[in-house]
């Protein structure tokens, strides 16, 4: 037969001690477009000297007063966040409405902050590009309109197109476009060069963009139209 002591002490839980330093768990190097949600939750977590997560802990959030950045929830450029059991701060964050990278700043107390690299900019759209990447730049972009759009969903849309021709009968722009409600903002911008650096020329979309309902804002592209 099996006999012993136990050893309860095997068994006893330790209590994390106190917050020596802050990770980002989620939610870096991310990007959307202008005005749109970040599809991660910035998430932070505090730990303690042997890497055991620290509930109850403060952290807050900044983000650029200025130039391109986000809004938290409530609209404010700052947020102060209380990690979970799991040791976890978590909050949304909106991007603002000028293109550019940015950081938002986690800190907590004296623990040493931590940065989370975000990219606000537009669907970026080449005829060489897939509409599986990730558009986020110019290595990355769609290869079509619909591609671009069914990526922005049901959010305001910014789309740069290089130079080239975009015809329907392999984008089928119309049908995507005409899908634009009147609460939303849609711009396209055309005549990119292949860095989308700058406007070199026009875009041609070979399709009817007539009906188009929302805030349409267009810029140096030429419509072909195909229809009869």
């Amino acid at each position: 037969n099996r006999s012993g002591t136990c050893d309860i002490g095997a068994y006893e839980y330790t209590l994390a001690g106190a917050a020596t330093s802050l990770e980002i768990a989620n939610g870096d190097e991310q990007g959307t477009t202008p005005s749109t949600v970040f599809p991660r939750l910035l998430q932070v977590a505090a730990l303690d000297a042997s890497g055991a997560p620290v509930a109850g802990i403060q952290v807050t959030l900044n983000a650029p007063p200025s130039g391109p950045g986000g809004l938290f929830p409530g609209s404010t450029t700052f947020i102060s966040v209380a990690t979970n059991t799991n040791g976890i701060a978590s909050t949304s964050v909106t991007a603002n409405n000028q293109f550019g990278d940015f950081a938002i700043t986690a800190s907590s107390g004296n623990l040493a902050p931590v940065d989370f690299s975000l990219h606000n900019g537009p669907y970026m759209v080449h005829p060489g590009g897939n509409d599986t990447n990730d558009w986020l730049s110019p290595a990355t972009a769609c290869q079509t309109l619909p591609g671009a759009l069914r990526k922005a969903g049901s959010h305001n849309i910014h789309i740069w197109l290089t130079t080239g021709i975009y015809g329907s009968s392999t984008d089928d722009a119309i049908i995507e476009l005409l899908g634009i409600d009147s609460t939303r903002e849609f711009k396209i911008f055309g005549g990119w060069d292949e860095t989308f650096t700058k406007q070199i020329g026009a875009s041609t979309i070979q399709d009817s963009l007539n009906n188009m309902n929302g805030n349409v804002v267009i810029d140096h592209l030429a419509i072909q139209s195909t229809q009869g």
